[in-house]
């Protein structure tokens, strides 16, 4: 929990002291506000060209926004003589690729798991177990998964709040990587929203997997999970403790039929809730951000209050875009 919490904030502070600034992007401007290819399909274009007496045709045209009508004709229209037919194969259409972009999906994602460790390493209990021979007890650590019962022993908020709010940073990042869900926003009606969903619930769920047991999660990098705690039953059948482990050693205590292995620090909780919890947490903000911010943007004209409300009211989006190497801020389908 301390880590979502301290990553969420680290990112809502860097939105503060930066402030809403928009990278401008590189455009051509020279007036006018509509480009048309097509023209023989246009009705505005044919106007146009009846009253320059010009025939439509298939050349490149830039028709300006105001329209405004000249002596002589209408003058606010610039053609080229480059043709489409004109262009070698192919060219003729450009298109933008679409799809899932892997390469960085995969470094965003273990950026973010990376930082998860990075915050967990300045915990006392996590650098202390970080010796030992590596593959044999990370071995040790996947046979001895608690899937039997629910609760890992962590708090209630560590677990219902703060793995929620990771699982949706890393389906947030995902989004943001595929073409096809980058900007949609919230519609339930709409089928590829909804695949949208399910793409990210699966990433959230893979990427909790590897957090809790992967070759870069807690079972390597802090040993969570080696160690039990152990109960002591009495002749009349009631437990006694908890014991730590290191307090008598395995090998006595798996030896007593007196001893009873109690919690390890893992439980399907931790593999339960971040995909569910994260995808209904990311689900969440993307109905906020359409019926809440958007509306809060047409009155609020500040660029530094708007980019303060879309941090604080998307928190998670907000982290994902971090980890994106985008602003906190941003959005993909508005400015």
């Amino acid at each position: 929990m301390k880590r979502t919490i301290t990553l969420i904030a680290g990112v809502l502070l860097f939105a503060l002291v930066a402030g809403a600034t928009d990278v401008q992007k590189f455009e051509t401007f020279l007036g006018y506000t509509h480009v048309r290819t097509k023209l023989e399909s246009d009705p505005a274009v044919n106007v146009v060209s009846r009253a320059n007496g010009q025939a439509p045709s298939e050349s490149t045209s830039v028709t300006a926004s105001l329209g405004l009508a000249q002596s002589g004709g209408i003058s606010d229209t610039v053609s080229t003589d480059a043709s489409i037919r004109d262009l070698p194969q192919g060219q003729a259409r450009v298109q933008e690729k679409s799809g899932i972009h892997w390469v960085s999906l995969i470094g965003e994602e273990l950026l973010y798991i990376s930082a998860k460790n990075a915050i967990r390493l300045n915990q006392n209990k996590t650098r202390t177990e970080l010796g030992g021979p590596f593959f044999s007890d990370w071995g040790y650590i996947l046979q001895h998964i608690n899937i039997d019962q629910w609760s890992d022993g962590g708090k209630w908020i560590t677990n219902n709040v703060g793995h929620p709010l990771d699982g949706s940073i890393s389906a947030f990042i995902y989004r943001r990587n595929d073409d096809n869900t980058r900007n949609l926003r919230f519609d339930l009606h709409n089928r590829e929203y909804r695949k949208g969903i399910l793409k990210a619930f699966l990433v959230a769920a893979l990427v909790s997997t590897e957090s809790e047991i992967g070759p870069l999660s807690e079972a390597t990098i802090g040993h969570v999970g080696l160690k039990a705690e152990w109960w002591l039953r009495l002749p009349d059948g009631r437990l006694e403790g908890p014991v730590p482990q290191d307090l008598i050693g395995l090998t006595a205590l798996t030896k007593s039929p007196w001893w009873v292995r109690g919690n390890n620090g893992t439980g399907l909780t931790d593999f339960i809730m971040t995909p569910f919890g994260g995808t209904a947490v990311m689900v969440g903000e993307d109905s906020v951000d359409k019926y809440v911010i958007d509306r809060l943007e047409r009155h609020v004209h500040n660029r530094y209050l708007v980019a303060t409300i879309r941090c604080f009211m998307n928190p998670t989006r907000s982290a994902a875009n971090f980890f994106s190497f985008e602003t906190p801020w941003h959005r993909d389908n508005r400015r």
